[in-house]
């Protein structure tokens, strides 16, 4: 139930009482060493003028905030725009008390929406007078950071550089990729070459049932594991 790839919405809440979900005035008193404890970043007590806030009360989980603190300082290298803001991340009032609010993929920490802020006042990244601006790089280059973007303009979920890069190339959603990475295996595992060169094996293992699964990886090979939050694990291993 944890991991860059869990698929949070209806079907799958997030599981809250084993992910250690915390309410953003919870996290809001915990110093930043306590915080990077537990995997949180806070984007208002990080900021680096690469972007900016709606509210102070925005978190991400410390990888994913990585990843998007990279994409945005070579966002703005390219661009020179410093007018992109950070309008949505998790920031839900309580969303242990909340039922709902557990399918919001917000909770996760893995997700975080843009907008862009103007004197003028505010638009999505994808304004017509505007997009070849905003929407194409961030379409064309958020994978090379491990994100996708949804449907939903300027809303992008953080999965990982090597499932990110083939997601994007074959037009798959996340939940698309979860059925379809189940084909996979340790013995036919889905290779991946990310654009900078590097070759990933991709492959599925599902979960034992117990509170002990047992998943197989060749020796002197960095690789990462995330739950999909159903039935399941993910491992990727750079080769």
């Amino acid at each position: 139930y944890t991991g860059s790839l869990i698929l949070v919405n209806s079907s799958n809440p997030y599981c809250y009482k084993i992910a250690s979900l915390y309410t953003p005035g919870e996290l809001d008193k915990l110093s930043a060493s306590a915080l990077a404890e537990l995997g949180w970043t806070s984007l208002y007590n990080n900021k680096t003028g690469n972007f900016l806030l709606r509210s102070r009360l925005i978190f991400m989980r410390t990888e994913a905030y990585s990843a998007f603190e990279l994409m945005m300082q070579k966002f703005v290298a390219v661009s020179g725009h410093k007018d992109v803001q950070v309008r949505y991340a998790y920031q839900l009032t309580d969303s242990s008390k909340d039922p709902l609010s557990l399918s919001d993929e917000r909770v996760s920490g893995l997700s975080v929406e843009i907008n862009v802020l103007t004197d003028e006042g505010s638009f999505s990244i994808d304004h017509i007078s505007k997009k070849s601006e905003y929407y194409d790089w961030f379409a064309a280059n958020c994978h090379k950071y491990g994100f996708i973007m949804t449907g939903e303009s300027g809303y992008f979920r953080y999965v990982g550089i090597a499932h990110a890069t083939y997601m994007q190339r074959n037009g798959l959603s996340l939940d698309k990729y979860l059925s379809f990475i189940k084909y996979y295996g340790y013995e036919n595992p889905l290779s991946v070459t990310d654009d900078d060169g590097r070759v990933w094996e991709i492959y599925y293992n599902v979960a034992s049932g117990t509170s002990m699964t047992e998943i197989p990886v060749d020796k002197g090979h960095e690789y990462s594991v995330s739950g999909n939050n159903s039935d399941g694990f993910v491992i990727s291993v750079l080769v």
